[in-house]
């Protein structure tokens, strides 16, 4: 590729340069220069307003929209130039094109809007455009002088046009470096001595007509002053902006300092503010706005011109952005009186300190309600015991979470932390516990060991009882009420149950066959709760065949856990035996009568699954073997004692039926 160059013709500046493009297009009146020489051409001609360059090598070159204004085809070939020539002096396409030598191209560039050869006079621009032609006086005696005064006018006005682009070009961005102003004065100066040189020859031509065109023309040469420094450091900003930036810049900076300052006032008061430390820190705010609007204000005046100066500007106003967002908010005052305190930790101190003392008189006053029944103690006496118990247990609770929501800091709120959680403690070890019942028919006498604890396993079977009862007359479906009344039934039997066991337990040696009997009635005691199955509580369960599937899986587990403890009686069985294999009897019948509700509910597109599941209810079928061993002795009874118990046993079931 060949090296292209455009030059505009109003400003003289290059307006591109290319060694990569072979088509290009013009904005503006332009010389184009292209870097080869006329024996490389195999043709240039128009294409419309576009012109285009044939190369030897076969290379095209296309200016676009060339012929659409005043632009100039120009070959550089070394030092030498060619001015082509499209057409004649009167504006009609030459058959050819016509090359002119040229010994630069300033005479084809304007000089204030119109071409140069307008204001150069006549000789000197047909001199610089070099036409094969040479231009001579015929009958001029002082053909030598003449000529050598016209260069000399020639050479200052080109000197003074020197001159003046260069301060054209400087004044051009509205700065002026001290390299620039240097070369100003030596252009300048270079003009004036080129000016007084052309003085120097006119003065030593003859008066005439040409001497006073001449004169006339370094007359109307204008006079160039050199303007001030204003961009000293040549940074391509002016001084005054400069020092603007400059001032901008530090206000930024002591911004920045003072918002770094407040921030660690603050943090250095540990999140606790006195009256007068919230002063002083208002007081630093209080400054540090004003450093950032001060900042702010300095930034705003900032020009936006150069690129260098905007992006600066922007540069400082992101820093005082991130001085105000979020910026920094000073904390109100937390500590009144100024002991070093959080005002709601103390606060929190006293609620602590007042729980712990509730706790305190809950302790003391349940340890008196108990003193107080002298070691008799009836239902009722064990109720109010266990709600006070309860209570205390509650505020111990109460007390213990106040206590550890206290902060670890300062040292003075450890230690208050640190004895409230010791006088809890004390309150918890070895702590309170309430006497079990021991007059179960409130008669105000302690009763006989054997009675209490059977009357407490009889209440404990009764209230298992009434849990049985309830969960068959849920019919299966248990909705989140249903749950909630069958968890307070199932309850009041783990109390009753938690009752008698203490009674059981406290069975002297001597007792030990009663207490055998009953701590088996007391296993037998095992009704679970079963779960919820009708969320919705709209009396259908809610996934039938998870639901029914689920209870037959229930009714074989109850059927499993007496099939086991049919075999652990290993063949002999006592009353007490026989009470808790039919308690596991009635879990089965209760889970399989569940279960059947659950099945036979099955809709008819579950017809196999229903089959199924129907199968294996049908297939527990597990009984209760009979009394064998009526004395409890851990043998099987006579024949005559078997059969007449086998007979009675027949006898109930009747009954029963």
């Amino acid at each position: 590729m060949i090296n292209i160059k455009v030059v505009s013709k109003d400003s003289h500046n290059v307006l591109s340069e290319t060694t990569t493009q072979d088509t290009l297009s013009l904005v503006e009146p332009s010389v184009v220069i292209l870097n080869v020489s006329k024996e490389s051409i195999a043709s240039i001609k128009a294409d419309g307003l576009d012109a285009v360059v044939q190369l030897n090598d076969g290379q095209t070159i296309t200016i676009k929209d060339f012929f659409a204004a005043d632009n100039t085809l120009v070959l550089g070939d070394g030092d030498k130039l060619l001015w082509v020539q499209f057409t004649d002096d009167t504006g009609a396409f030459l058959n050819e094109v016509v090359y002119n030598p040229l010994s630069e191209i300033k005479p084809l560039l304007y000089k204030d809007g119109v071409p140069a050869w307008a204001w150069i006079p006549p000789l000197a621009a047909l001199g610089a455009l070099n036409f094969d032609k040479s231009i001579k006086s015929s009958n001029d005696k002082h053909d030598t002088t003449l000529e050598s005064a016209e260069k000399a006018v020639k050479d200052a006005v080109d000197a003074y046009q020197k001159a003046k682009d260069k301060l054209d070009a400087a004044l051009k961005d509205g700065l002026i470096t001290p390299t620039e102003k240097a070369e100003i004065e030596n252009a300048i100066a270079e003009a004036e001595k080129a000016k007084q040189e052309a003085n120097d020859k006119l003065n030593a031509l003859a008066d005439g007509e040409q001497k006073n065109d001449l004169e006339q023309q370094l007359n109307a040469l204008p006079e160039l002053k050199v303007p001030p420094i204003n961009d000293k450091n040549e940074n391509g900003i002016a001084d005054d902006i400069d020092a603007a930036l400059d001032d901008a810049e530090q206000a930024v900076k002591d911004a920045q300092d003072k918002y770094d300052a407040l921030e660690k006032e603050i943090e250095g008061k540990g999140g606790i503010i006195n009256p007068e430390d919230k002063a002083a820190l208002d007081k630093s705010k209080e400054e540090l706005d004003a450093a950032i609007k001060e900042a702010e204000d300095l930034v705003n005046a900032l020009p936006d011109q150069p690129a260098s100066v905007q992006d600066k500007k922007d540069q400082l106003t992101e820093d005082l952005n991130n001085l105000k967002t979020p910026g920094i908010t000073v904390p109100e005052v937390n500590d009144q009186d100024g002991n070093g305190i959080d005002d709601s930790v103390e606060a929190a101190i006293d609620d602590a300190e007042q729980a712990v003392k509730d706790a305190q008189d809950k302790y003391d006053a349940l340890e008196k309600e108990i003193e107080g029944k002298g070691g008799i103690i009836n239902p009722e006496d064990k109720a109010a015991l266990d709600k006070s118990k309860e209570e205390l247990d509650a505020a111990i609770k109460d007390a213990e979470d106040l206590v550890n929501a206290l902060p670890d800091q300062p040292a003075s709120v450890q230690d208050k932390k640190d004895q409230l959680t010791n006088d809890l403690n004390n309150l918890k070890t070895p702590g309170i516990t309430v006497p079990e019942v021991n007059d179960t028919d409130s008669d105000g006498t302690i009763d006989s060991s054997v009675a209490a604890a059977t009357a407490a396993v009889e209440a404990a079977e009764e209230a298992e009882q009434d849990l049985i009862d309830a969960i068959a007359d849920k019919g299966g479906i248990i909705n989140p009420d249903d749950k909630a009344e069958l968890d307070a039934l199932k309850a009041a039997v783990d109390t009753a149950k938690g009752i008698a066991q203490g009674l059981v337990d406290a069975l002297p040696d001597s007792e030990s066959a009663k207490q055998t009997e009953l701590q088996g009635r007391l296993d037998g005691l095992t009704t679970t709760v079963p779960g919820v199955n009708d969320t919705d509580s709209d009396g259908t369960i809610d996934s039938s065949v998870a639901a029914a599937t689920a209870a037959v899986e229930a009714a074989e587990e109850a059927e499993q856990k007496l099939i086991d403890a049919i075999a652990g009686k290993g063949g002999v069985i006592n009353p007490a035996d026989k009470l808790e294999l039919d308690a596991l009897k009635d879990l089965v019948d209760t889970a399989k009568g569940t279960a059947q509700t659950l099945v036979n509910a099955l809709p008819d597109s579950e017809s196999a699954k229903q089959t199924e599941l129907q199968g294996r209810l049908d297939g527990l079928t597990t009984t209760v073997p009979g009394v064998n061993d009526t004395d409890s002795d851990g043998t099987i009874d006579s024949s005559v004692a078997a059969a007449t118990a086998a007979v009675e046993a027949a006898e109930e079931a009747e009954q029963k039926g």
